[in-house]
């Protein structure tokens, strides 16, 4: 249906966007991104994980060559989908880094009273709180 349909527009998408900038830029981790949302939706948790890690991976690697298109807030945004992915599976350790890594960058690029990272510190509770580790939720 129309799951099927737009998973295969992704995948068309990436290739191009592989040829095009190369299969490790920014653009081609983004269509990687929305691919994990569609399997996300689909109830794939396990493979939209991976996927997940998978865009993560290259805009921190293109974030660190100063690559357009991996600035700070899209690598925190990624790291967050995959916190909140392995919240899902219940991989509370990788979920704790993630949301780490994002706090750091945040606050590196930001400063520490910045709203961003305020906003990245509650996301980080809500996790804690929803595998009971409530003395980390108050950090």
């Amino acid at each position: 249906g129309q799951h099927a349909e737009a998973e295969n527009m992704f995948l068309q998408s990436l290739n191009m966007e592989q040829q095009l900038y190369g299969l490790e830029s920014p653009e081609a981790a983004a269509t990687v991104g929305s691919l994990a949302d569609a399997k996300s939706d689909q109830g794939q948790p396990e493979v939209a994980a991976q996927l997940y890690a998978r865009s993560a991976a290259l805009l921190e690697k293109a974030e660190k060559a100063q690559i357009a298109g991996a600035e700070c807030h899209v690598v925190c945004k990624a790291l967050v989908r995959l916190a909140d992915s392995c919240d899902l599976l219940n991989k509370t350790k990788e979920a704790e880094e993630c949301h780490e890594r994002g706090l750091e960058k945040l606050e590196e690029m930001l400063g520490p009273d910045h709203p961003d990272v305020a906003d990245q510190l509650q996301m980080m509770g809500h996790s804690y709180k929803a595998h009971g580790e409530w003395q980390k939720a108050e950090f």
